[in-house]
This record gives structure tokens, C-alpha cells and sequence, in this order.
């Protein structure tokens, strides 16, 4: 019974640096939203993305892959 007494007692113990992280964790992913949603507002703001003309071109160089 003292194993249980004292595991008892240490998890108590580590209560509140468990709310800590808990509140911590909280915090952090209210900044992750508000992030999110500045984004989404900067968005409204940019100019559309222009596709590449040559659906092929990957690398974003323009050039075919043939260099003759």
C-alpha cells in the first residue's frame, strides 16, 4: 500500500505543471489560429497566382527539357 500512497503523491504533485502545460498548449494554439486567420485576411489582399504556360515545366526555369 505505501507504492500506491506514494505514486498517489507524486502524481498530485505534478498536477499543476500538468495545467501549465495544458494552458500553455491552449495558448499556443490560439496563436496558430489567429495566424490562420491573418492569412486568410492577407489572401483577400494578393493579386491571383499566374499558372506557368508549359504545364510541363516544374523546376519553374521555363526552359524545354531539350537543350539544343
Amino acid at each position: 500500500m505505501d507504492r500506491l500512497e506514494i505514486r498517489t503523491k507524486e502524481l498530485m504533485a505534478r498536477g499543476p505543471k500538468i495545467d501549465e502545460i495544458d494552458h500553455r498548449r491552449a495558448y499556443l494554439q490560439f496563436q496558430i489560429d489567429q495566424l490562420l486567420v491573418d492569412v486568410e485576411a492577407w489572401n483577400d489582399y494578393l493579386p491571383p497566382r499566374k499558372e506557368a504556360e508549359n504545364g510541363d515545366d516544374k523546376d519553374g526555369g521555363g526552359e524545354n527539357e531539350e537543350n539544343s
